[in-house]
């Protein structure tokens, strides 16, 4: 090949990739048409190269540009457009990806054409296609990855309200977070653990994986997380009261009121070290909801003196 040659065709991949940059500069900004746009010039001048890496990162990106333009207020006929082109377009990455030897990213356009196949409702085809990820993922040893998959099938099982499922991957992304030293994915996957056993009414076992969470978090110096978890733990105790009371023929029930003003007390704490304003307003939501059950109770008036109530720390 000769040296013009050579020049000619680093040339245009030069402007390629700068049309792909350019792209992602607007997709940064949202401007999710645009962006398409950009990737498609780019992809057409990487097809006259034969670039295998290029092909599969521009098919993966105009994919990405498609979602999220398919996740805005359009009609109906363009979100399904723009799904239905999403899904090409990762399905085509796959196959560049894979003869480009770029494992990782074929496990990732994967991983995106599952987020396409859940909007479609294709449940099934949502959990192979994640299956196939971490098969990659497996072979190229990618840990880390394959926990975060494991994490991605969890939270699509809640999303579909079934918890049973959705527990058993949980427990797999938290061990594989445990093994390779990563505190913080280990609290994070452990937090929403606790909440799924809230839905299933395991409240001890939803207590000990809070707690669990919650002194990792502790350990990691993390506020806004262990507010979070301090919140689900008063969310846990409300439950509790919730069901005591739905349960019981007379509507002041001591136990219940005992639940409740656990909750209260971890509401409060949540409260005592939230450092931004949604966190404090999650916290205050909680101290209201509990408060008003409690005052709802039989607790006399002046048995309330405005004050803190001190923390409890016992299981329920």
């Amino acid at each position: 090949m000769s040296e013009a040659t050579l020049e000619m065709l680093s040339s245009k991949k030069a402007k390629a990739e700068e049309l792909f940059n350019l792209g992602v500069e607007q997709y940064k900004n949202s401007n999710f048409i645009e962006a398409n746009d950009l990737y498609e010039q780019a992809l057409e001048i990487f097809q006259t190269l034969d670039d295998f890496f290029w092909l599969g990162r521009s098919l993966n990106a105009i994919g990405l540009a498609n979602y999220y333009y398919s996740q805005e207020p359009i009609s109906e006929d363009l979100k399904q457009k723009s799904v239905k082109k999403a899904t090409t377009s990762y399905k085509n990455a796959i196959v560049f990806f894979q003869k480009a030897n770029e494992r990782k990213r074929q496990a990732v356009a994967y991983i995106n054409l599952g987020l396409i196949y859940e909007l479609a409702r294709k449940n099934q085809k949502v959990i192979e296609v994640y299956q196939k990820a971490i098969s990659i993922f497996e072979k190229i040893s990618e840990v880390q990855e394959i926990a975060s998959t494991f994490l991605k099938i969890a939270r699509f099982y809640r999303r579909l309200d079934n918890y049973s499922e959705a527990l058993p991957f949980y427990q797999k992304s938290q061990n594989l977070f445990q093994d390779i030293k990563n505190p913080e994915g280990e609290a994070l996957v452990l937090e929403e653990i606790g909440s799924i056993y809230v839905m299933l009414k395991s409240y001890s076992e939803a207590f000990r994986t809070y707690q669990d969470a919650l002194e990792i978090f502790k350990s990691l110096n993390i506020n806004e997380a262990q507010v979070n978890v301090l919140i689900g733990i008063g969310d846990l105790y409300f439950a509790q009261a919730e069901e005591i009371r739905e349960q019981s023929q007379f509507f002041e029930n001591e136990k219940a009121f005992e639940k409740y003003h656990q909750s209260l007390n971890f509401f409060y704490n949540a409260l005592s070290i939230a450092s931004t304003s949604e966190l404090r307003r999650g916290a205050a939501i909680g101290i209201q909801k509990a408060a008003e059950m409690i005052e709802r109770l039989f607790l006399p008036p002046a048995e309330s003196d405005g004050q803190s109530p001190p923390i409890v720390t016992g299981d329920p």
